[in-house]
């Protein structure tokens, strides 16, 4: 039972990290060009996407499938 709370705690930690660097994204583009630009989402979205298939097709890990992500969503 403490098992399953310390991993939900880290799990929900994990996600909230991920949330958070999404708000500072468009915190700092609101603040440079005034404007609201909501391609964050999109971006992270198909970052996740590419992981998720590196990582199925490939048959890699879940590091080196999130390396190759970003040298190819960039």
């Amino acid at each position: 039972m403490i098992i399953e709370i310390l991993q939900q705690m880290l799990n929900g930690l994990a996600i909230g990290s991920v949330y958070t660097v999404i708000a500072l994204g468009l915190t700092v583009v609101f603040g440079i060009l005034g404007i609201a630009h909501f391609a964050h989402g999109s971006v992270a979205m198909s970052g996740g996407y590419l992981t998720y298939l590196f990582g199925e097709r490939l048959a890699i890990g879940f590091f080196p499938a999130m390396a190759l992500a970003m040298l190819v969503g960039r």
